[in-house]
């Protein structure tokens, strides 16, 4: 993942409660395991003293009555290939934060949990959507690919070390109260419990299903970055994640670079952030819109979905009375009836003779979160009679679609969709 050697003043040994402490415990992890391993001895101490497993760190997470977490992570490397004028910069280092979010989705009737890493590809935005928090940074920096595989490493390790505490947390009431004296097998039960935790680790490991590629900002304006990163996340000996369980989001004012994605990465999903379905209002939401006709983008759309046999995951965020009018729901359905009749066209010609429903595009309706860069503009979070109104009207004209409801979840922690600006404890 990342081969880079961390600087000797940033490993503070006084740090053993903060990440590092949690870097220094995966080291000798990974000592242990080099050594199982047989691996070179006379190899294994220049590996252990010269590499580190991760160089960036936690240093802020804020938990949500929803049970997501916001990650506030400090990347160590010094050398950014990044965007955005000198007037952009920050003097106070939050050109090296950046924020990555922890989603939980609970099922209702096993009560089990599955977890999304919703991670960010450069610090800061330089597409200014009226509507999101972290467009107003401006763009500071592109991250490189390690930048980005390390955020879902920390937030698995974060994962994984929250499941451990509760097992044993659990381990230790129960031996407490025993009142059995301890016999000749207790080598046998510290196997047992290593065993245990070992078993609670690959549970909590495989628990993180998804990543998504929505955290601060623009996915295709990083573009080698992240397909080296989504390279990674799918590499069957690094994090393992399938095709499909991996989404980038993007705004789609590059249309080029979606076709790029769909030759280099056809297996990876792709999410596209349309918020309106006409170029006036598209270009009203999202300013860079402006540079590229709804046109192109729906060309682009449609060679993405023959390309790779995925159908268009829309991404739409409801405003209240700005694009959740009915005509902006019947916009809508045309633009979804167009990229349905495209495709259709694509597997006549091809003679496909498989069905189409897995090429019709989907809808995600986001009601809006509050955010300081929307209320600028007087934006308000629609009523649920709306958002009900317009997911209604959308259904009746055969569209695919459902409300996210869960996309609100973490706008107590400041970690909802739209919300990321780096935010730290102490600022508000």
């Amino acid at each position: 993942v990342n081969n880079r050697i961390m600087d000797d003043d940033d490993d503070d040994d006084d740090n053993d409660n903060s990440d590092f402490g949690t870097m220094k415990q995966s080291q000798l992890l990974f000592k242990e395991l080099l050594q199982k391993a047989d691996f070179p001895k006379r190899h294994l101490h220049d590996l252990l003293d010269n590499f580190c497993i991760c160089t960036s760190r936690i240093v802020e997470q804020r938990e949500s009555a929803s049970g997501g977490i916001k990650f506030i992570i400090q990347q160590q490397s010094r050398s950014r290939d990044g965007g955005g004028d000198d007037n952009n910069k920050r003097s106070n280092n939050n050109d090296l934060l950046i924020e990555t979010v922890l989603i939980q989705h609970t099922h209702k009737t096993s009560n089990t949990s599955r977890y999304t890493v919703c991670v960010s590809s450069q610090v800061g935005c330089a597409k200014g959507c009226s509507f999101c928090a972290t467009g107003t940074m401006g763009l500071l920096a592109n991250l490189s690919s390690a930048d980005i595989l390390e955020q879902v490493w920390l937030v698995r390790n974060a994962l994984i070390s929250s499941s451990i505490a509760t097992t044993s947390t659990t381990t230790a009431t129960a031996t407490a109260t025993s009142s059995s004296p301890r016999s000749e097998d207790d080598d046998e039960e510290n196997n047992n419990a290593i065993d245990t935790t070992m078993t609670t680790m690959k549970d909590a490991a495989s628990s993180l299903r998804n990543v998504v590629f929505m955290g601060m900002g623009e996915p295709l304006d990083n573009y080698d970055a992240v397909h080296e990163a989504c390279r990674g996340l799918t590499h069957q000996c690094l994090f393992g994640f399938r095709g499909k369980h991996v989404t980038i989001s993007t705004v789609g004012d590059n249309p080029r670079v979606i076709c790029d994605l769909a030759r280099d990465a056809p297996q990876i999903s792709l999410a596209l952030s349309l918020h309106g379905a006409t170029q006036k209002l598209r270009t009203t939401l999202i300013k860079s819109a402006k540079h590229s006709p709804l046109s192109d983008l729906e060309d682009a759309l449609d060679y993405h979905a023959y390309t790779t046999g995925q159908g268009a995951m829309l991404e739409y965020l409801l405003i209240d009375h700005i694009n959740d009018k009915p005509e902006d729901a019947d916009a809508l359905v045309q633009f979804c009836s167009n990229r349905a009749m495209a495709s259709s066209t694509s597997s006549s010609d091809t003679g496909s003779t498989t069905g189409n429903n897995t090429k019709k595009p989907f809808v995600n309706l986001i009601p809006y979160n509050p955010t300081l860069a929307g209320g600028n503009f007087g934006y308000q979070t629609p009523s649920d009679e709306r958002v009900e109104a317009f997911h209604q009207r959308l259904r009746t004209n055969g569209v695919h679609s459902l409300v996210r409801w869960t996309s609100a979840s973490g706008r107590d922690a400041n970690g909802a969709c739209g919300q990321l600006a780096l935010t730290l404890g102490n600022q508000k």
